[in-house]
């Protein structure tokens, strides 16, 4: 492993939240091409490890691959917050519809979400916004927490659903 490489690493592993690019040339002093290429060869070197190297759009982080999760929960002493069948699925569907209203969600559902909403944004797995278009309406969207226990880095990298999923 070069200099640079073991540098994003440590600096990863320290900061224990995402990282921008921009901040990762600043600290390294280096360019755009070279922490990139850096990246992807930690990258590639955490594929057959218990270690993932997430990209998203907070920045770069080092994590837990997901498969390891009741492990590590086990490890520490603590049970991980399980979220209702309901919470699933309003997590669901904004996650495949966002940004989307409580009214929106609730037609989908046939349910209030009141109650649902409100968990899902204690933990901190949605925020919402105000319409850009209706000042009234609030609309919900997934955060970066919601992709880093679902172990991906974009939303686009959820599975795909309906008739064209493949």
């Amino acid at each position: 492993m070069g200099q640079l490489d073991a540098q994003l690493e440590a600096l990863l592993f320290a900061s224990g939240k995402p990282v921008l690019e921009t901040q990762l040339e600043q600290i390294c002093s280096t360019d755009s091409i070279k922490i990139r290429a850096a990246l992807k060869r930690l990258t590639k070197r955490y594929e057959n490890g218990g270690l993932m190297l997430i990209e998203s759009e907070e920045g770069w982080q080092i994590a837990t691959k997901p498969e390891f999760s009741d492990l590590i929960h086990e490890y520490i002493g603590i049970t991980p917050n399980t979220l209702s069948p309901a919470a699933l699925e309003v997590l669901s569907i904004i996650a495949y519809s966002q940004p989307i209203s409580k009214d929106q969600i609730d037609e989908i559902r046939g349910v209030a979400s009141d109650q649902t909403l409100r968990l899902l944004l204690g933990r901190e797995l949605i925020r919402a916004r105000k319409s850009s278009r209706n000042t009234a309406t609030v609309n919900y969207q997934t955060t970066p927490e919601f992709l880093q226990a679902a172990g991906i880095g974009h939303i686009t990298e959820l599975p795909k659903v309906g008739p064209d999923a493949k």
